[in-house]
This record gives C-alpha cells, structure tokens and sequence, in this order.
C-alpha cells in the first residue's frame, strides 16, 4: 500500500513535466517574432506587446479566414505585402467578413490611435487589384 502510494505521488508530480514543454511552445507564439511570410496581429501599436493573431500570407491568400475564433483584439499590424502594392488585407470585426472592414499592407500599420480602443477581428480576407 505505501508502495502505490509513492508511485502515486511520483506520477502526479511527473505530471507537470510532460505538460510543460507543450505550454512553453503555446506561450512561445506570442513573443516569436513575426515571420517573413506571416501577417500578425499586435497588442501594443507599432508592432509591440504580444501576437495575438498570426497566420501565413499564403493561408489568407487561398481563401478567407472567415473565423478568426475567438475574436482578437489587436492594435498594429506587421504584413509581408509592399505598402504601395495592390493587394491589402481587410480585417473585419465580425465573423464571416462582417461590419467595416479596416484595410493593412505594408510592413507596420496601427489599427488604433492612443487612446482609442483595439480594434475587434473577426475575420479577414486578401483583395488584390
């Protein structure tokens, strides 16, 4: 009895160990920085604080990303897309490509002035031409 016991013990304190690792990744996300090929989503403006939304360019590009769930808010923006091109990626704050949309490209954009409060996304989509 006090044999399982111990055994008992050690397994529910091994527990954590094997959970750790796949925590630290999930919390790596947020801090990574933002990839090449990525469009990712900002807490803090000028591309600051944590990613709260990153997905490739390609992964928006072959259809719209109609759910973002659960909704972020976010308030800057980093995109792979040239700032004077003619592709841009509308956010909206809806799902399913719902409410005004609010228009990024380029390297840096901030969704939200001082102040102000972030802006909701809900979904999104890439328009070219």
């Amino acid at each position: 009895m006090r044999a399982l016991g111990i055994c008992l013990a050690a397994a529910l304190l091994a527990g954590p160990l094997v959970l750790a690792p796949a925590a630290q990744a999930d919390d790596d996300a947020g801090t990574r920085p933002c990839g090449k090929k990525e469009v990712c989503l900002y807490s803090q403006e000028d591309g600051h604080g944590v990613i709260v939304y990153r997905n490739t360019l390609e992964a928006i590009e072959k259809g719209d990303i109609t759910n973002v769930d659960p909704k972020v808010e976010a308030r800057s923006a980093r995109t792979p897309l040239p700032p004077d091109g003619d592709c841009a990626i509308g956010l909206y704050p809806d799902h399913g490509l719902g409410g005004d949309a609010t228009w990024i490209a380029g390297p840096m954009t901030n969704l939200a002035k001082p102040g102000e409060p972030s802006l909701t996304v809900g979904s999104m989509y890439e328009d070219c031409g």
